[in-house]
C-alpha cells in the first residue's frame, strides 16, 4: 500500500504570510494561533492583517517551554471549548510539534507558518514531544501533515543564520538517514521516493549551500 502524506498546498514565496487568511478562511472563521514570543513579535502585524481581511475571530496562544504531550492535549481542550474551526501554528520546531498534535488529538486541521527554516516540522505528519525538563519523550505519528504550509521567504530569510545552517545540516542528514539500510531489492515506491528526494536535496545543497551561508553573512 502506498501512503504519502503531505500539505495539501505548499506557499514559498516572498510576501507569502499576506494572504494567510484566505487559505485560512477554507477551513473556518474560528482560528487558535499557537506562537512563540519571537514569531509574534515578527508576524503579529501582517497576521492580524491578513485573518481580519477574512473576518476570522482570532485567539491566542503563547507558546513557552517544551512540546508535550499534555500541553497538546491542553490545546485541544482549548480549541474545543472556544468551537475553534482551525489551528495557525507559526514559529519553530517546538511550536509546529506541539500544534500538529493538538490538531491530530482534537481532529482540527493545522495551517503552519515557519519563521525560520531550521527544520522539517512545519511539513511533517510528525510531532517530536518531550517531557516538561526537556527530555525526549516520544514521536507522536499525526494521521495528516498540516493542510498548508505558508513560507514567507522574506520572513525565513531575515532570521538569524544559525538556523538557516541547522536547516541545511538536518536536510544534509536526510540523505544518511535514508541510505544506512539501503537496500536495492526493495521496490516500495514509497521508500524509493525517500531515497531519492533526499539524494536530489543533498546534490542541491552540496552545491549551493555554502554560497548562501555566504551570501547571508554579507548582510547579517
Amino acid at each position: 500500500m502506498l501512503q504519502i502524506k503531505t500539505p495539501d498546498i505548499y506557499i514559498s514565496e516572498p510576501g507569502a504570510i499576506e494572504f494567510l487568511g484566505s487559505y485560512v478562511s477554507e477551513y473556518g472563521k474560528q482560528a487558535l494561533i499557537i506562537w512563540s514570543k519571537t514569531a509574534r513579535e515578527v508576524t503579529k502585524e501582517a497576521v492580524t492583517e491578513s485573518l481580519e481581511s477574512q473576518s476570522i475571530h482570532l485567539t491566542e496562544y503563547l507558546f513557552e517551554g517544551y512540546p508535550t504531550l499534555e500541553k497538546a492535549g491542553e490545546l485541544a481542550e482549548l480549541a474545543k471549548e472556544n468551537d475553534i474551526s482551525v489551528f495557525i501554528a507559526i514559529g519553530g520546531g517546538k511550536v509546529m510539534d506541539v500544534t500538529k498534535a493538538a490538531g491530530d488529538l482534537a481532529n482540527i486541521p493545522v495551517i503552519s507558518v515557519p519563521t525560520i527554516a531550521a527544520t522539517c516540522a512545519a511539513w511533517a505528519a510528525l510531532s517530536v514531544l518531550y517531557t516538561d525538563e526537556g527530555n525526549f519523550d516520544q514521536f507522536w505519528r499525526n494521521n495528516h501533515s498540516p493542510k498548508a504550509v505558508i513560507a514567507d521567504t522574506n520572513i525565513l530569510a531575515g532570521a538569524p543564520v544559525r538556523y538557516l545552517r541547522a536547516g541545511i545540516v538536518d536536510t544534509l542528514a536526510k540523505w544518511y538517514e535514508t541510505t544506512v539500510s539501503y537496500d536495492s531489492k526493495i521496490l516500495d515506491f514509497s521508500y524509493i521516493n525517500s531515497i531519492n528526494t533526499a539524494r536530489l536535496a543533498f546534490e542541491f545543497l552540496k552545491e549551493y549551500g555554502t554560497v548562501v551561508i555566504k551570501c547571508r553573512g554579507k548582510y547579517h
